[in-house]
């Protein structure tokens, strides 16, 4: 899975889910907002295993459809969760970036099959804390396809497919109450169903 982020976020290449990631107005330049493809010298968010979700940045998914194996959605690195169990969140990025009129938050996700299981692994969305420590995902936010933010919503929307890259765009500034806040981190859930493994970029 990838994503985006503020004045838009956007992941793109990381998280098996590998994430790219960017948050920045429409209309404004990549310095203005947040951008990360996971790629040298690009903010990175912190590794390892805190025993609900495990996060690593590597070379992208080796098993997909239409994309070039091996590598992230636009580049050569991608982030890769992997979660048994409950699942949970984690932190990626601690960021300050003003929520303003065309604020998009996008991001690329890529969910993996786990032996035969083609679902659980689409449980995984992005999620942004603001100032006033609200998330997004209660917020009543949806992406372009209508689906809610946050994990449970995103694997219930059916808008995720196994092996198969992503986009997932939220526009900020048209949710009630958000414009004129600054998001202060952005957040990964994972949370597969029934204490299965999820994985993914």
């Amino acid at each position: 899975m990838k994503p985006s982020l503020i004045r838009s976020v956007a992941l793109r290449s990381a998280l098996p889910l590998t994430i790219a990631m960017a948050i920045v107005p429409a209309t404004a330049r990549a310095a203005d907002g947040f951008i990360s493809s996971f790629e040298q010298g690009q903010p990175a968010p912190a590794g390892g295993d805190d025993g609900a979700i495990a996060l690593t940045n590597g070379n992208g998914p080796t098993a997909v459809y239409t994309a070039k194996p091996g590598a992230g959605y636009s580049g050569k690195q991608a982030l890769h969760y992997l979660s048994r169990g409950d699942g949970g969140r984690r932190k990626l990025f601690d960021v300050d970036i003003d929520v303003a009129a065309d604020t998009t938050l996008s991001w690329m996700v890529l969910p993996e099959s786990v032996g035969q299981d083609t679902v659980s692994s689409t449980y995984v969305s992005l999620d942004l804390v603001f100032d006033d420590g609200r998330r997004l995902s209660a917020l009543g936010g949806v992406d372009q396809h209508g689906a809610g933010i946050g994990a449970g919503a995103q694997g219930d929307s059916l808008t995720l497919y196994p092996q198969q890259w992503a986009r997932k765009a939220v526009r900020l500034g048209d949710i009630a109450g958000v414009r004129g806040r600054r998001v202060v981190a952005i957040e990964i859930q994972v949370l597969p169903p029934k204490g299965a493994t999820a994985s993914g970029w």
